[in-house]
């Protein structure tokens, strides 16, 4: 699998959330997710990004925390990745 853009999907266990990864998948993008509680809404969704044919991964946090928010914009996708997109769902 060749590397694809990388997008940050805030929220991306919930719904609607999961839809976009799903769409954002299909358009030959990889996902970071974020999730607060829900880590099996999470995986779920990270192994449909898969069978879509995409690297996905899924990151608990809680959005109001900034220090946790930056950490994670700084090493979704690896530490030499660049993030291409951010979407909040």
């Amino acid at each position: 699998m060749t590397p694809g853009r990388l997008a940050l999907v805030a929220g991306g266990s919930g719904a609607i959330g999961g839809a976009v990864c799903c769409a954002l998948a299909d358009s030959g993008w990889d996902i970071a997710l974020t999730y607060n509680h829900n880590a099996e809404a999470a995986e779920a969704v990270c192994e449909q990004v898969i069978q879509r044919g995409r690297a996905a991964e899924a990151i608990q946090i809680e959005l109001t925390d900034i220090e946790g928010v930056a950490e994670a914009i700084r090493t979704c996708g690896g530490v030499e990745r660049p993030l291409n997109g951010v979407v909040y769902a």
